[in-house]
């Protein structure tokens, strides 16, 4: 018999759930210090664990979900990078960005005016990549931002992607961005180039980087002079960074980046669609998509929804069964990333369904207990009054995950949350109730 709402609280309640004001067990009190030092720790993304380790791909499975990766020191590797005048003249910027990501080795060979071609000469793209091949058969990460001067064909891409499956990385590649306002000569159309990228991805391979969208979103990222800028070289304060910024963010984090989604395809790293459900009250293809679906029948409105979206993503990248990686006694974990009373809580709770503290329906359920309960006040009734995205990525952010720095993860989140918007799935805007 399935345990009504009332049961389960009184359930969590008898485990010693014992919640302060501000939201803390109070059965497991720490310091500031000691609580500032957990939250400054780094949380697994895509790139730190399998997540093909998810328990089960259908409804009903009910298996549980053990990461299988060893604990690391969080170095990513080697990443390199091939690409033209955008590359070279962000290669500054890339660098510190790549770094910041945990990639100790970065290698980045940009030239302006290199084209996806074949030649002998250095504005070759798939010739150089070819020659290139003793700086990237080791790296971890190959990022390939070549088309914005043409020979993009699908033969060309497909020499590239043949390229790169000879090593052992993960390959992304970076569509192409134009702002045509800041141009002086003819207006380039960026639709047919995206696509041919865009079918060649879904055939498998690699992963492509949104800068179009970034572009969109922040025109000021362009150079608005047309002599220098020419509609597409983000030779700005704002843009050098920000294309640095989504270029790292993308291929650091589980999918998504600031001010630009991720569109993955043919990633054996990427195993989001590997949903993990075993309540069938809960719908849809991806984890993604479940937590949006689960939310949205709760009553709450798209961008409230995707406030709160925005911060799992960051947290867990949608996974239940991901740890966070350190030898401390209590470690991160879930969607949301528990630790210490609050994943004992959600394992006593498990316990009382009968499934694994891994099922992502349990974790849902919990996770609105919580918000019933102990985070009602400070964080679901505040959400629930706003009607903007960012205010409720806010809350999330400073009430309910409480990280020792939120202003430096905000931007991070609520480009996730702007992102998640954008998905098919979404297109309802949270009035539709997929689960029953």
């Amino acid at each position: 018999m399935k345990p009504t709402l009332q049961r389960v609280i009184m359930t969590i309640s008898a485990t010693a759930l014992c919640f302060s004001s501000i939201g803390i067990p109070t059965a497991n009190a720490f310091t500031p210090e000691q609580r500032k030092e957990i939250e400054l720790r780094t949380f697994y993304d895509a790139t730190d664990i399998n997540l093909c380790t998810q328990a089960g791909s259908a409804a009903g499975s009910g298996s549980s979900t053990t990461p299988t990766t060893e604990p690391s020191t969080g170095d990513k590797g080697k990443v390199y990078m091939i690409g033209d005048s955008i590359t070279e003249g962000t290669q500054t910027q890339l660098t510190t960005a790549l770094k910041d990501k945990k990639y100790s080795n970065v290698v980045i060979n940009g030239k302006s005016s290199r084209r996806l071609s074949v030649g002998n000469t250095t504005l070759d793209g798939v010739s150089v990549f070819k020659s290139d091949k003793a700086k990237w058969s080791d790296a971890s990460t190959i990022i390939i931002e070549l088309g914005t001067n043409g020979g993009v064909s699908g033969a060309n891409i497909n020499a590239v992607v043949e390229l790169a499956k000879t090593s052992k990385a993960k390959l992304y590649w970076v569509n192409i961005g134009v702002d045509n306002s800041k141009r002086n000569g003819t207006d380039i159309d960026t639709g047919p180039i995206n696509k041919l990228l865009s079918d060649a991805a879904s055939k498998g391979g690699f992963t492509i980087i949104d800068w179009a969208s970034a572009i969109k979103k922040n025109p000021d990222f362009i150079d608005p002079n047309p002599v220098t800028g020419l509609g597409v070289h983000p030779f700005t304060a704002t843009g050098r960074t920000g294309f640095a910024d989504v270029v790292a963010n993308s291929v650091g984090g589980a999918f998504g980046s600031i001010g630009a989604s991720v569109t993955t395809a043919g990633n054996s790293a990427d195993c989001n669609a590997a949903t993990v459900v075993s309540d069938t009250t809960l719908s849809g293809n991806t984890n993604a998509e479940v937590v949006w679906n689960f939310l949205s029948c709760k009553g709450l409105s798209a961008n409230q929804v995707a406030g709160i979206m925005g911060n799992i993503q960051a947290e867990s990248g949608f996974n239940p069964g991901i740890e966070e990686k350190t030898p401390r006694a209590s470690k991160g974990y879930g969607i949301v990333q528990w630790t210490f009373g609050r994943r004992t809580n959600l394992e006593n709770y498990a316990k009382t369904r009968g499934k694994p503290a891994s099922d992502l329906g349990v974790q849902l359920d919990f996770l609105w207990i919580e918000l019933n309960t102990a985070y009602k006040a400070n964080t679901l009734d505040p959400i629930r009054a706003t009607t903007s995205v960012e205010v409720a990525t806010d809350i999330f952010l400073r009430k309910f995950e409480r990280p020792a720095n939120p202003d430096r993860t905000k931007p991070v989140r609520l480009g996730f949350a702007q992102s998640i918007l954008r998905q098919v799935w979404a297109k309802d805007g949270g009035t539709g109730c997929a689960a029953k």
